[in-house]
């Protein structure tokens, strides 16, 4: 039997490829083994399941309602291609023509990224930790610098400082925060 199953060589002189639909492999002229789709009436090739890309979906509206398109819909029905529109919601502040997030309003606005604003009644600000934001108390999850007498944020590693960059010849050496030089 040949095939795309088979374990038949190409008919091919010194080929040791598989034979495809003809008994040769698709260098020396040999076809895939292609079957039409078996929805009744429908002349596009077979995908999984015996049936094209149109006929195998198991939700029809979301194709393009176009005849004969098998692109994905957006808002309308349809695809872009066919008149279809991609949904853009914008800020709800009267004037306000920016893109709105989560909350129906953009940033200036008080929408946010994040689906949780703060807890205090009428403040849309982005809640941080302790549930509110940084007006009414929140503070952020970054760590303070470990080092006596320093306020600031720590940066990478557990210090607020910079590390020490020394250049040489052949590569960068940086002094960590633990004093011991590393090689980039």
């Amino acid at each position: 039997m040949e095939g795309p199953n088979s374990k038949t060589p190409c008919k091919e002189e010194g080929c040791a490829k598989r034979a495809k639909k003809g008994g040769r492999c698709i260098k020396h002229g040999g076809t895939q083994l292609r079957t039409q789709c078996e929805e009744e009436g429908c002349a596009k090739f077979a995908q999984k399941g015996r049936k094209c890309i149109k006929h195998v979906s198991t939700w029809p509206a979301k194709l393009c309602k176009e005849e004969g398109c098998i692109k994905w819909s957006v808002k309308g029905g349809k695809c872009v291609k066919h008149g279809g529109y991609m949904a853009i919601r914008f800020c709800k502040e009267e004037g306000c023509a920016k893109r709105a997030l989560k909350g129906g309003k953009c940033i200036k606005h008080g929408g946010s990224q994040n689906a949780r604003p703060c807890n205090v009644e009428g403040c849309f600000k982005h809640r941080l930790k302790g549930g509110k934001c940084m007006k009414h108390g929140g503070t952020k999850t970054k760590k303070p610098c470990k080092e006596e007498m320093c306020t600031k944020q720590a940066r990478l590693g557990e210090t607020s400082r910079k590390p020490n960059i020394v250049k040489s010849r052949r590569t960068i050496l940086y002094l960590s925060d633990k004093n011991q030089w590393r090689d980039l």
